[in-house]
């Protein structure tokens, strides 16, 4: 079986090898490969165009998206004042 390119026995080893070096200094950490390691996991590249073009579009939908929910709570409000509150009238 293999493991981030190595085979279990050598990542064993591996793992062994570096817990006794770094047991003097305290730390006992296993060493994780990082993930811009593999090529596969590192991000794409993204065009300054397409970055700006995104930058625009995402902040004008959130506003949207605020708006409508905060005209649809203002219309259920006055719903109710005006259709349950005004009509029992005032509170004896």
């Amino acid at each position: 079986m293999r493991i981030c390119g190595l085979r279990r026995e050598s990542a064993s080893i591996a793992a062994l090898e570096w817990d006794e070096r770094n047991s003097e200094n305290g730390m006992s950490t296993y060493p994780e490969p990082s993930a811009a390691a593999r090529p596969q996991d590192v991000a794409d590249d993204v065009r300054e165009d397409d970055l700006q073009h995104v930058l625009q579009v995402v902040p004008r939908g959130a506003f949207a998206l605020c708006a409508i929910a905060v005209a649809l709570l203002i219309i259920f409000w006055l719903t109710i004042y005006f259709g349950i509150f005004l009509p029992r009238g005032p509170v004896s």
